[in-house]
């Protein structure tokens, strides 16, 4: 007799489908995994043995053949337990049913026969909808991530004995093995673990594309105490979104809370970074940091320590427009293939590697080509703070991927591509002491020891900064009040309104600025640093011939000069301008130097 369920793995940013095979035959009992199958998947074989048998069913006393196909593809993952556990219960018959050929099962098991979650659910779920199966039955617990894929019914199960629960409930011609009574004593008679249900408001931005609901709904007559035994069902539809953020705006209700009110919806900043209004000074600084965040163009903040370098990168965590779904969508697509419970998307990713990292530690590597910290910050920021103290090795790893948007991993027997859109903040001091150029105190660094350190940035990394900008210390008068003068406390028998906060103003004009990007490409996430030259506007002549002259006083290269011209059209939306002034190309031109 021969069973064949379905299953998936995840590879790179895709999957691949697996089938399967069971076959078993008279002989001495026994158990083989084939089809090239990795030390974690071998291993399934006492695991699966124990959660039948922990369930009330019956491991068949025979040979016992499970083949994994396509024989030529690694296999390593601990999601294939369910799988392999269906198709040796269909062999003995204790578990048939018309639509395991038409479902893709994923799942982890442990000797209790529960079903523990898995990582990369939704590469498993896509591929699932890709192939035209009519649902996925995965883990209870990965529903919250799997839930996010459009166009498939997921069922999410916590146990073999709940699947089979389902699967009855859902018709009745299930056949079972009527001469095992244990098996039904056990059933009937033992407690099941209780499910959770997802429940996903309609006003939830995060939950839009998705509802949920029960296989066996309760009845009128069913109380509290009587729980049905079904499983939780999510029906995933396709739900048209707007590409356009919204204007934003911040309020702020105390010391500690800033809420963002958002058609009509709040959300709360992410109150571990701070906002423009924490920063005394640096106008400069935060006006070419307004630019880099609407139009998603790498910025290198230069400048003796303790200027404020760090603290400006970390504000952008705060600029950032909320992620589309789409974009939710990618982001745990991402985090999924490292995480299994991954389920927190309120602000795009923010991650800042210490300078000791590794190149496969960014890139992305190892024996399975996972991704790295540059596919992590997809969609998001990738700090790197005092980038001339990471090793060459890594600073030369970010061409290519500062370029193409996407990272190609290569090891033996294993390819995978995963996405890179980040928008990439740099901070480093002007020499090794980092006083040069500084007013207030004299630089001790040798010209070698100066020459070496910034030699660390070749001129190829440099080209890739849209705007390079020189961070000096702060004034003490922009760090304390004026003498003689007391700063006013707000009090709740105040009449007169707080002023506005610069950086609820400085935010609502990034979306304003980004819904224009997106309106004139006719495309969401179309940043105008991603321009291609084609799509640069034409200039008109006053304007030529500025940038022309500073072509030749600069020796600017060609990435340079598309550069400076993205920049001035971000500069342009900002000030709600069609075109590109020469006031734009001036400011644009300031950020190069």
């Amino acid at each position: 007799m021969i069973a064949k369920i379905y299953s998936a793995l995840p590879q790179g940013f895709s999957g691949k489908l697996v089938e399967v095979e069971g076959d078993s035959n008279r002989g001495l009992p026994t158990f083989n995994i084939v089809g090239m199958a990795a030390k974690t998947v071998s291993e399934a074989r006492e695991r699966v043995r124990a959660a039948i048998t922990n369930s009330g069913f019956q491991f068949p006393a025979k040979k016992v053949t499970i083949n994994l196909a396509p024989a030529d593809l690694p296999k390593d993952s601990p999601g294939l337990d369910l799988p392999i556990a269906i198709s040796v219960l269909a062999l003995s018959s204790q578990l048939q049913h018309p639509s395991l050929s038409k479902a893709l099962f994923a799942g982890e098991l442990s000797l209790d026969g529960g079903i523990r979650p898995i990582k990369g659910i939704i590469n498993i779920v896509e591929i699932a909808r890709d192939q035209n199966f009519t649902k996925a039955i995965i883990p209870t617990a990965n529903l919250p991530q799997a839930s996010l894929v459009p166009g498939i019914k997921v069922i999410g199960v916590s146990s073999l004995i709940e699947l089979f629960l389902q699967l009855h409930g859902q018709n009745s011609s299930i056949l079972l093995n009527t001469k095992n009574n244990d098996f039904h004593n056990f059933i009937t008679q033992r407690p099941l673990t209780p499910i959770v249900k997802i429940t996903c408001s309609d006003n939830d931005p995060y939950s839009r594309n998705h509802h949920n609901e029960f296989i066996n709904p309760p009845s009128s007559k069913t109380t509290s105490a009587q729980t049905p035994r079904s499983s939780t069902v999510v029906k995933n539809t396709n739900i048209g979104v707007t590409p356009h953020y919204p204007p934003t705006i911040v309020k702020k209700t105390n010391i500690d809370k800033h809420i963002v009110v958002k058609n009509n919806q709040t959300s709360f900043i992410d109150h571990t970074y701070p906002l423009l209004d924490h920063i005394y000074g640096q106008e400069l600084a935060k006006r070419a940091l307004t630019i880099a965040v609407a139009g998603h163009h790498n910025i290198l903040f230069s400048g003796p320590p303790g200027a404020g370098k760090t603290l400006l990168a970390q504000v952008a965590r705060n600029l950032l427009p909320d992620p589309t779904p789409e974009e939710i969508l990618e982001i745990t697509k991402v985090y999924s293939l490292l995480d299994s419970n991954f389920y927190n998307i309120k602000t795009r990713p923010f991650r800042s590697p210490h300078h000791t990292a590794s190149p496969s530690s960014i890139i992305g590597g190892g024996s399975q080509a996972l991704p790295g910290e540059i596919t992590l910050a997809h969609k998001g920021i990738l700090f790197l703070d005092e980038l001339p103290e990471f090793s060459r090795n890594v600073i030369e790893a970010l061409r290519q991927p500062l370029e193409s948007r996407q990272v190609t991993i290569t090891r033996t027997g294993n390819r995978s591509t995963y996405p890179a859109d980040f928008m990439l903040i740099a901070t480093m001091n002007p020499c090794p002491c980092g006083h040069l150029s500084d007013p207030r105190q004299s630089c001790t660094c040798t010209p070698q020891q100066i020459s070496l350190y910034q030699k660390k940035l070749s001129g190829p990394i440099l080209d890739r900064f849209d705007l390079i900008i020189h961070v000096k210390p702060v004034k003490s008068t922009d760090l304390l009040p004026p003498s003689g003068k007391t700063v006013a406390k707000n009090t709740k028998s105040s009449k007169q309104p707080s002023p506005p906060l610069q950086h609820s103003v400085v935010k609502n004009n990034i979306s304003e600025a980004i819904n224009r990007q997106f309106t004139r490409y006719h495309s969401p996430g179309h940043f105008n640093s991603l321009l291609t030259p084609s799509e640069i506007e034409t200039l008109t002549s006053p304007v030529h011939q500025l940038l022309e002259a500073a072509i030749e006083k600069l020796h600017l290269s060609a990435r340079s000069y598309f550069k400076i011209l993205k920049v001035a059209r971000t500069i342009a939306d900002l000030d709600d301008s069609p075109v590109i002034n020469i006031s734009h190309l001036s400011e644009a031109l300031s950020y190069r130097s």
